[in-house]
């Protein structure tokens, strides 16, 4: 991820504990393979380089759809329930214990 310029004060205290999110149930096209839950658990505990995102903008890309159609698993494989997508942009809200270059509040984007 790649920090802007753009910062937003203290945003870190107001993480919630669920989400809405589009998750992979298993390999297949986009109809029988993603479900849209509106009450996945929000990751609380961060690995040390973790950063946790609030997303403003999201987007499945060429591999992520290779990945959902299970056409790139010999590379890559998922356990399942899993959040597709490696292209987003938003605001840091949580970092891990040995994030330097981030903080909470920075806006980023990234794949």
């Amino acid at each position: 991820m790649q920090p802007s310029s753009a910062s937003i004060g203290n945003i870190g205290n107001n993480i919630p504990d669920v989400m809405t999110a589009a998750q992979q149930v298993g390999y297949g096209g986009a109809k029988d393979a993603l479900q849209l839950k509106s009450d996945v658990t929000v990751p609380k505990e961060l690995k040390a380089s973790q950063v946790l995102v609030r997303n403003h903008a999201v987007s499945i890309n060429a591999i992520d759809w290779k990945l959902l159609n299970g056409n790139m698993s010999i590379i890559k494989t998922y356990t399942f329930p899993h959040i597709p997508g490696m292209d987003c942009s938003g605001i840091v809200v949580n970092v891990g214990s040995s994030v330097e270059r981030l903080k909470v509040g920075d806006a980023v984007y990234g794949n």
